[in-house]
């Protein structure tokens, strides 16, 4: 090889990595919908297996243990939600920076977001409070996603950060905490207009007091 040769770049996965990246994203998505519809103690292996479309074996070859199996389900869950939290444009985030500057609340973008957990993601955002509460009882499920919930805390923060706010940290935790809190009130009045009329007035006020940009 000469000087100005290049290595080789790394081959493509192979077929069969791919079924097997693809087998096991459908199991974890089948285990927070079964998470979501029926509780943490029913996410079984044979139940999840059941709900995926593979058998027992194929489960048990990809989580050996079931909290293996909670660990990465709790784990795609904050990777889909940060995904979804980044995939706002500049252009969006330059206009909500803009509303909070100019003293304007951005209601609109923050009871989108509130839907979007009720409604189009609603089995994930159930699921994760189930995960959640498990935290509280399995302190080695706890321990092992806390790595997780940081990354997750500082993505949050950094998208915080972005509005220019002081002190993103204690800020993202604030915001976090609200809004997490309402979309919880707001799955328990689906479908009910009256109380997406004063959810709505309760995030103008939110925002009317809280002032990221000190």
């Amino acid at each position: 090889m000469t000087l100005s040769s290049k290595p080789p770049s790394p081959a493509p996965p192979r077929a069969p990595q791919k079924r097997a990246e693809r087998t096991r994203l459908a199991i974890l998505e089948a285990a927070l919908r079964t998470i979501a519809r029926r509780g943490v103690g029913a996410a079984r292996f044979r139940d999840v297996a059941l709900e995926a479309g593979v058998s027992l074996g194929v489960v048990t070859y990809h989580f050996p243990k079931r909290r293996d199996l909670l660990t990465a389900a709790f784990e795609l869950h904050l990777t889909q939600t940060d995904a979804r939290g980044q995939s706002f444009s500049e252009e969006q985030r330059d206009a909500v920076r803009a509303q909070l500057r100019a003293g304007q609340p951005t209601t609109d973008a923050v009871v989108a977001l509130l839907r979007a957990l009720v409604h189009d993601d609603r089995d994930s955002f159930i699921a994760s409070l189930e995960l959640t509460l498990e935290l509280t009882r399995d302190p080695e499920l706890a321990e092992r996603v806390q790595p997780l919930l940081a990354e997750h805390r500082t993505i949050v923060e950094q998208m915080v950060a972005e509005t220019g706010s002081d002190d993103a940290e204690l800020d993202a935790e604030i915001l976090s905490a609200a809004f997490e809190g309402l979309a919880l009130k707001w799955l328990t009045h689906r479908g009910d207009a009256e109380f997406e009329d004063r959810l709505r007035r309760v995030v103008t006020r939110l925002l009317s007091k809280f002032d990221p940009l000190g």
